[in-house]
């Protein structure tokens, strides 16, 4: 083999060598970004679905922390459901939709709490000075 065969070879073989270490750190940037891209995904909310329930869990909570009744329960449920699908904007897409759902309970037990007053008070004293 003549010297310039073998310097040939040499500079294909480190070439070779290179374009091997190119093409594996092209692989492992194409993971990362389609790493970052799925935990980015992840990381959006969605709408609510169409036929969604709350999970068990979520379910068990509501009936041994809430301290509302099954029917008022089945009613927020309704409420939630109803106002989530009829949102629009950016604020109408969730993580987690139990931990809505949760927080959506937790605002109705505050307000079944809190003495209501009569938005109409007004008209009725004035139909007594009548």
């Amino acid at each position: 083999m003549s010297l310039y065969t073998s310097i040939k070879a040499a500079k294909v073989d480190a070439l070779e060598l290179k374009v091997s270490a190119l093409e594996q750190e092209v692989r492992e940037l194409k993971a990362h970004i389609e790493s970052a891209t799925k935990t980015k995904r992840a990381l959006r909310g969605y709408r609510l679905p169409e036929y969604w329930a709350p999970s068990e869990p979520t379910v068990q909570w509501a009936n041994e922390k809430s301290g509302l009744s099954s029917e008022k329960l089945r009613t927020e449920f309704e409420k939630f459901c109803d106002y989530w699908h009829s949102a629009t904007g950016r604020g109408s897409t969730k993580q987690n939709w139990d931990a809505a759902f949760r927080n959506w309970i937790r605002k109705a037990t505050e307000s079944s709490a809190r003495p209501r007053s009569n938005r109409w008070s007004h008209i009725d004293q004035i139909q007594h000075e009548e």
